[in-house]
């Protein structure tokens, strides 16, 4: 719950956007490369929620792990077919267009993002990871660079997340 906590913080103080990590983060190239890049996607989407700082997620060798499943909330009868959340195509020089992928180590939200996070997750229990549980929000729109920025640190000997 800690990622809706820092949203409900970042949404409460007034942020326009917010840039949230964890500990187990890369730095790929200049963080400040995504000054431009927000508002190139603001220009293409003035409704985008979420930009992921990276194409995908990986696993510990550094190989992208591409979500191909779904554990869908057995409290909603509206989820989509899976073949939906699998869905994920270029739009441009720099983003890609998403549905569903694994991680949360690096995303910057929107104003409207945060706020429809925070409602959402304030309004049903979390049923999985919230990593997973996210691309169930009604209408959520995801972009991701096409290029990694910031990814996770694969050797990281600080994640407290395991790998089998």
């Amino acid at each position: 719950l800690s990622h809706v906590s820092a949203i409900k913080d970042a949404y409460e103080h007034g942020f326009n956007a917010v840039w949230i990590f964890e500990d187990d983060i890369e730095f790929t190239e200049d963080p400040h490369h995504m000054s431009p890049l927000i508002k190139k996607l603001n220009f293409l989407d003035p409704s985008w929620d979420i930009l992921y700082t990276d194409v995908d997620s990986k696993n510990s060798l550094g190989e992208t792990i591409q979500a191909l499943a779904s554990d869908f909330r057995p409290d909603r009868s509206d989820n989509l077919p899976l073949v939906y959340y699998l869905f994920k195509a270029r739009i441009s020089n720099d983003f890609n267009i998403l549905r569903q992928r694994y991680g949360l180590y690096s995303y910057i939200l929107s104003r409207k993002g945060m706020k429809k996070i925070y409602d959402y997750f304030t309004h049903v229990h979390l049923w999985t990871a919230i990593d997973i549980d996210i691309h169930y929000i009604p209408k959520i729109r995801q972009y991701s660079t096409v290029r990694d920025i910031v990814s996770i640190w694969c050797y990281s000997p600080f994640s407290d997340t395991k790998q089998n």
